[in-house]
């Protein structure tokens, strides 16, 4: 696997970055997958980045190539970038696809993202052109409503006394932990990992403007009539699987849609043991 960090001129006029990843040159895959091979843009979750999954972008080389991968305003890649109102990503999706991705690639293209990225993923389809642009969507963990345990009274009665207190652009704390995010230990004992997941802060009119968004994408659903596949980590405590799984009846009422699930698996798969059986199955129906 090869990965470029590249630079593309932003919808506002600034430059953000984005990470292409190409097999290596000597890379020997089936003649069949060559031939059906087509290209994929993957959208990161909050905080994501196209680092943060390596492994399952590698894996799904030979099946899908180039992977594009655009980190979101304000993280990742773009971290030094200011956060806008989630809304402005849609605007951002779909210049990058504009600009960069059909730029240099033929469609039809696959459209996918994990979390956030997966309502990011969804909510493209307010774009018609869209429709004619993608034949896939993968949706990995979407966050369309929030885990039924993340915010306790406790969480909300401390955040409605900051906004009084502090107003809306005071920051907190994510309501959930790192072992939230994923079971494995490597992941769980590196201090860094630790460190970040301490120090990751937003504003909570930002939180609040992010809890819209991602339930805005449900009302998408019904516009979406390509092949699509729901992936839901059943173990998943930040966003609620329940809402996944009934986002993918909802996909399947105008074509059938996919539905691919992990039962020990926590909210971000790519961190995951079953990270290189989520790309095998992923693999296997793209290339249906």
């Amino acid at each position: 696997m090869t990965l470029h960090i590249k630079t593309y001129c932003s919808i506002r006029g600034d430059e953000l970055r984005y990470g292409v990843l190409t097999p290596t040159q000597n890379a020997d895959f089936r003649q069949e997958w060559s031939e059906r091979r087509k290209p994929l843009v993957f959208f990161p979750g909050l905080g994501g980045s196209v680092k943060n999954a390596l492994v399952f972008f590698n894996a799904l080389l030979p099946v899908a190539s180039p992977i594009y991968v655009p980190d979101l305003r304000g993280f990742g890649l773009n971290e030094a970038c200011k956060l806008p109102d989630p809304i402005h990503f849609v605007a951002e999706a779909r210049h990058f696809i504009n600009s960069v991705v059909l730029a240099n690639e033929s469609t039809p293209l696959w459209v996918g993202g994990i979390s956030l990225g997966a309502a990011l993923a969804t909510r493209l389809f307010e774009w018609p052109e869209l429709r004619e642009h993608a034949s896939k969507l993968l949706l990995v963990a979407p966050a369309y409503r929030e885990h039924p345990n993340t915010f306790p009274l406790s969480v909300v009665g401390k955040t409605a006394l900051d906004v009084m207190l502090k107003g809306p652009d005071s920051l907190v704390r994510l309501p959930y932990g790192l072992d939230d995010l994923t079971r494995n230990e490597a992941i769980l004992t590196d201090p860094r990992h630790q460190e970040q997941m301490e120090n990751f802060m937003l504003p909570i009119s930002f939180a609040w403007q992010l809890r819209q968004f991602n339930r805005g994408a449900v009302k998408q659903l019904s516009n979406i009539s390509i092949p699509s596949c729901v992936v839901v980590p059943e173990q998943d405590t930040v966003c609620c699987p329940k809402a996944m799984v009934k986002a993918s009846r909802r996909l399947g009422k105008k074509h059938d849609a996919t539905l691919l699930t992990y039962p020990q698996a926590r909210h971000d798969i790519f961190l995951e043991p079953e990270v290189l059986m989520l790309a095998d199955d992923v693999s296997q129906w793209l290339l249906t």
